[in-house]
């Protein structure tokens, strides 16, 4: 495989994985759209890499609409090198309670982590400090997005 180096431009980005098997550690699709216009209004310099499985590729695509040059729909396109390569370029990354959560944490990747209430707390968690942890005391849909971004917001600042 030839690896491209990424330009300056190309490493603007943060990565977001609307994934998760279970659907009660799933934040609701509409929240994740708040979440992503705010971000792509208040920092405009950043780009978004959605990154997941074939199962989230609609989602994607959906989200994918609020802004075609700013955001790009990985999922389902990626294999496990690819999957780390990006998540290791990326800026900050933002994920339910899923696999890419531990890969960036194992990265030491600066980012946000939303459980749902099915995830025993302090049990799987990221070992990254540089990870905030989102843990509702009902259901991942108590975590909601303005939340999310104001603790959020110091951290991409600083990516400019």
């Amino acid at each position: 495989m030839i690896k491209k180096k990424l330009n300056n431009r190309q490493r603007k980005f943060i990565t977001i994985s609307l994934g998760g098997r279970n659907h009660k550690k799933k934040w609701k699709i509409d929240f994740w759209e708040i979440l992503i216009k705010e971000i792509l209004n208040s920092f405009p310099y950043l780009s978004i890499k959605i990154i997941g499985s074939q199962n989230e590729k609609d989602s994607a695509d959906r989200i994918k609409k609020i802004n075609k040059k700013k955001i790009i729909n990985m999922c389902g396109r990626t294999d496990i090198n690819r999957l780390f390569e990006i998540i290791n370029y990326s800026k900050y990354h933002i994920s339910h309670d899923d696999g890419t959560m531990h890969v960036a944490s194992s990265l030491e990747k600066n980012g946000v982590a939303i459980f749902g209430k099915i995830a025993e707390k302090g049990r799987w968690f990221p070992s990254n400090s540089n990870q905030k942890q989102f843990f509702p005391k009902n259901n991942v849909n108590d975590t909601k997005p303005n939340k999310v971004f104001k603790v959020i917001f110091k951290d991409l600042k600083k990516l400019k």
